[in-house]
């Protein structure tokens, strides 16, 4: 999960021009970091103020509002639909197929392992703040290539995220060339339909990998409707919006929901704060819990 700007307006004619940007206060700053922040457990600083004002701007004239004080009007209201709006406006996502590729090499890894070597009831894998859904769809194509036919059944990959628009993009599967450009083409035919016709430079993820995916929306500060434990948990560069409060209580909720010798992922510029106590370092942001 991360931050991606938009195009911006202002309210000076109905025709306004693309660059431009609706009037933004201080006061008005305040208000939306103050809801943000309650709503998903973001901190935005000083530094983040002209992006969500490009941002807003875009919403505000989507709704043919002429001010924020009007925009806050609406979510004064108690509007649950626009604060969804306002969520997806601000976390919007960063995220690519195989990111971090020696994460994956060990998931690989950790894969073969389950395979060969272990009778298993059920394999739980869970992609929290998932994105457009390239992180999970990686993960299932790897696992879709390691496990047998029955072994392939007993795989559950949950993927998670509060944005409801980019969680539409990752149910669809469906990405544009442009997105895929780091990837080899012997792994887009692995992994893709091609689109012809109409639709040819768009790329399906196949039916067999998309299957082990269930997308569902969750928001990480508030109470999650799953059941652990997981025995894999990919959370990455998603702390690293929260306050430092919140990032501690998210591991320690994460550390909850996996048992001795589940393993995490996160990114590489987070840390387990006093969770470390339970995990042991494998690999560059790659853990295992040993109590």
């Amino acid at each position: 999960m991360s931050m991606n700007a938009t195009t911006p307006h202002n309210n000076e004619t109905s025709d306004n021009k693309p660059n431009e940007l609706f009037p933004f206060s201080d006061h008005d700053y305040q208000y939306i970091k103050e809801l943000i922040r309650e709503y998903t457990g973001i901190h935005l600083d000083h530094t983040k103020r002209f992006l969500v004002q490009t941002r807003l701007s875009k919403r505000l004239k989507l709704l043919g509002l002429k001010s924020f004080h009007e925009y806050r009007i609406i979510l004064e209201s108690d509007n649950d639909l626009e604060l969804e709006h306002l969520a997806n406006a601000i976390t919007t996502n960063t995220t690519s197929f195989f990111r971090h590729d020696h994460h994956f090499t060990f998931l690989n890894t950790v894969f073969k392992e389950y395979e060969t070597k272990k009778e298993f009831k059920e394999l739980k894998i869970w992609s929290a703040g998932c994105s457009s859904g390239e992180e999970p769809y990686t993960i299932a194509w790897i696992a879709y290539n390691t496990f047998s036919p029955e072994n392939l059944e007993k795989i559950k990959i949950l993927a998670t995220d509060i944005d409801s628009e980019t969680l539409r993009i990752a149910e669809k599967g469906v990405y544009h060339r442009e997105v895929l450009s780091q990837i080899s083409e012997s792994k887009l035919r692995d992994i893709f339909l091609r689109g012809k016709g109409e639709n040819t430079g768009y790329f399906k993820v196949k039916p067999e990998v998309r299957s082990l995916v269930d997308f569902r929306k969750i928001n990480l500060i508030e109470k999650w409707p799953v059941k652990g434990p997981f025995d894999i948990i990919f959370c990455r560069n998603v702390c690293i919006y929260f306050h430092k409060d919140t990032q501690r209580v998210l591991m320690e909720r994460l550390a909850d929901m996996q048992e001795k010798g589940g393993y995490l992922f996160i990114g590489q510029s987070e840390n387990l704060f006093a969770t470390c106590n339970f995990y042991k370092t494998l690999e560059p942001a790659i853990y295992q819990k040993i109590y």
